[in-house]
């Protein structure tokens, strides 16, 4: 018995020992364009351009200069835009709603990338109504009831802002505020953060889609908490109708960040609508409603 366990023992230290690494040289992938530009009538311009990098590498994205823009839509927009600091921008030129617009980058060592942008016309918030509450830990919120009708026939995609107006040496400044919503629209989607037992939205944008409202009037219903005493408090309500695009790379940047950490979870690739590159060209336009 001794003899074979001793046997047993030899094999086991000689097996091993007999361990191979082997270096696994990947190929190297060309660099592609990297292009991101979320569109909006109410800014100029932005696009910005990087190349992309082998997954391993650890180098931050390089941006890409001289490269060659045309953004064609009723003109083609070209001599307007500058560089600077890895953004190419338009000094007054703004996109506009309704215009199917076509961008076409082509710069030196990378292949020619385009992609189309239709934002569509705002949907308007028809009024919001006010209420003060105290919530469930004593304290004031504002309860607010948007209402606003959703157009029949097409698929449509929103997201909702809530903006503190400040004002500093005669200039308005806006911050976005942290509310709370139990409104079964905003859980109809996985866009969004949600707290507690109750699945309850807490975040500054609450993105969702027309499911369950498509074509009627609808009264959405959010909580904004009062912090100290404030004699006036100004708000400014956005209703932003988004692309499809904007709303699947939105969709798909939050299911990649929740699996980041998961060695178990399939990988997920964040939504691009770039051809022969990567990124999303995207817009949105807004409905705003002030609170005074």
């Amino acid at each position: 018995m001794f003899k074979k366990l001793l046997y047993y023992f030899f094999l086991i230290i000689v097996f091993n020992s007999c361990e191979t690494i082997v270096d696994v040289e990947l190929p190297k992938i060309k660099p592609m364009i990297v292009l991101n530009a979320i569109c909006t009538p109410s800014n100029t311009w932005n696009v910005n351009l990087t190349a992309s990098k082998n997954i391993l590498d650890d180098e931050k994205l390089k941006p890409i200069e001289n490269a060659d823009i045309k953004i064609i839509g009723k003109d083609t927009l070209t001599d307007l835009l500058y560089y600077k600091n890895g953004t190419y921008k338009t000094n007054w030129f703004k996109p506009k709603t309704n215009i199917n617009y076509e961008i076409q980058v082509s710069a030196k060592g990378f292949e020619t990338v385009t992609s189309h942008c239709l934002i569509p016309e705002p949907v308007n918030i028809e009024s919001v109504e006010v209420d003060t509450v105290v919530n469930e830990y004593q304290r004031k919120e504002l309860q607010l009831t948007i209402t606003f009708t959703d157009p029949p026939n097409k698929k449509n995609f929103y997201s909702l802002e809530i903006l503190r107006v400040g004002t500093y040496n005669g200039k308005k400044n806006y911050y976005p505020e942290y509310f709370t919503s139990n409104d079964l629209i905003i859980d109809n989607n996985d866009n969004n953060l949600f707290e507690g037992s109750k699945k309850r939205f807490r975040g500054n944008e609450a993105f969702f889609n027309d499911d369950i409202v498509n074509g009627k009037k609808y009264k959405m219903i959010v909580s904004v908490e009062l912090f100290g005493i404030i004699d006036k408090q100004i708000f400014e309500v956005l209703l932003n109708s988004l692309t499809s695009s904007y709303y699947q790379y939105i969709k798909s940047q939050k299911l990649q960040r929740e699996t980041r950490d998961n060695p178990f979870a399939e990988p997920v690739i964040v939504y691009s609508n770039i051809k022969n590159g990567l990124g999303i060209f995207a817009g949105y336009s807004s409905s705003k409603y002030l609170l005074e």
